[in-house]
């Protein structure tokens, strides 16, 4: 995510701007290039050392406590490694003739969206960030978005998904991840691709992130041709699948769906086995399968169990791979990325697709 900002900051002031075939990507930098020229036009022109800052600070919110506490610690591992690798690889933004270091500040919300706001409030009028990373989790985003909003301050949403947040006509946020609406295309077609006659129960925690990732995957499902016979909500805070599990099996669903947050899979995936409930396919979307956590609590019940990965350690991505594939490079090379996580996160961390993410919509 970082990198993202290095790109579009040091395009400006280098007066070069490579546009990259990643739309998603030519739409941060281009945001970024915008707020810094706003940004600079109430300054002296950048001709002389003193109209060079001395630092870039990056403010966001993680949630260290709370329900979206293991989400989060992969996110800011994430975030830290690509901080590393800007300031101690790369050397800093290139701002005229002076490398200038990005410094984070973050502050714990609690995974809570009635703290955050305040948070964000804070980070602009107090701490005076340059740009914001936003929050985990799209509750939390479509709550302190309004405040970037207020301030005409650049956000960028590396960990909220949810179509809603650009259903409201924000103009200082943008994101870098899959919309939630694409997190089950792929899914569905490789289903229509293997057994399209399958029947597919889709039950879906309602929350903004995962009521959008159902829309998108019954939407697919319906362009296919493909048969959802059972498709549900569950409440924020269950603690018992025996109902809705219960519920569903009345259909004989070939292929079962859950959708939630890292948490509710390893409970819903739990759950699974020990209510003996089967099926073909069995799919937890929410990033559960990608932590080391889930198959130190199922052990063999994990296994068989897939998910939708934003990123994963062993995809290959190189200066050669994007060379191939006609897109600009910049950054750190997977084996680079992963030396610093261990270094951040210790060497028994398992990087999971929320620590990836941060450069997985940039480089692969």
């Amino acid at each position: 995510m970082a990198l993202l900002i290095v790109v579009g900051i040091a395009g400006f002031f280098a007066g070069q701007i490579t546009a990259p075939r990643i739309q998603q990507a030519v739409t941060v930098e281009r945001t970024v290039v915008r707020t810094v020229t706003q940004q600079v036009m109430q300054q002296p022109t950048p001709q002389t050392p003193q109209a060079i800052p001395d630092k870039i600070v990056i403010g966001f919110t993680v949630g260290l406590t709370g329900a979206y506490a293991l989400d989060t610690r992969d996110g800011l591992w994430g975030i830290q490694a690509a901080t590393k690798w800007i300031n101690d690889v790369y050397g800093g933004i290139k701002i005229g003739n002076k490398r200038v270091k990005i410094e984070l500040k973050y502050y714990d919300d609690q995974s809570s969206r009635d703290i955050a706001p305040s948070l964000y409030e804070r980070l602009i009028t107090v701490d005076k960030v340059d740009f914001l990373l936003g929050p985990y989790g799209s509750p939390l985003v479509i709550a302190t978005a309004p405040v970037a909003e207020k301030y005409g301050k650049l956000m960028i949403s590396w960990a909220g998904a949810s179509d809603a947040i650009f259903a409201q006509g924000f103009r200082w946020i943008v994101q870098s991840l899959t919309p939630s609406t694409g997190y089950l295309k792929a899914t569905m077609d490789m289903i229509k691709a293997l057994d399209p006659g399958a029947k597919i129960a889709l039950i879906y925690k309602d929350d903004e992130f995962n009521r959008y990732i159902a829309i998108g995957g019954r939407d697919r499902a319906k362009e296919l041709g493909l048969n959802i016979v059972f498709y549900k909500s569950y409440p924020s805070g269950t603690s018992d699948f025996a109902p809705i599990y219960s519920e569903a099996l009345t259909y004989k669903p070939d292929i079962i769906i859950v959708t939630g947050h890292v948490g509710d899979g390893m409970l819903a995936s739990k759950q699974l086995a020990e209510y003996n409930v089967n099926a073909k396919l069995i799919i937890i979307v929410g990033g559960a399968v990608s932590y080391g956590e889930f198959y130190q609590s199922l052990g063999r019940l994990a296994e068989g169990i897939a998910g939708p990965s934003q990123w994963e350690e062993d995809a290959p991505y190189s200066p050669e791979i994007a060379r191939k594939l006609g897109i600009e490079w910049f950054g750190p090379t997977r084996e680079e990325f992963l030396r610093l996580f261990y270094e951040i996160a210790g060497p028994t961390a398992k990087p999971t697709y929320l620590v990836g993410v941060q450069l997985s919509c940039r480089f692969i």
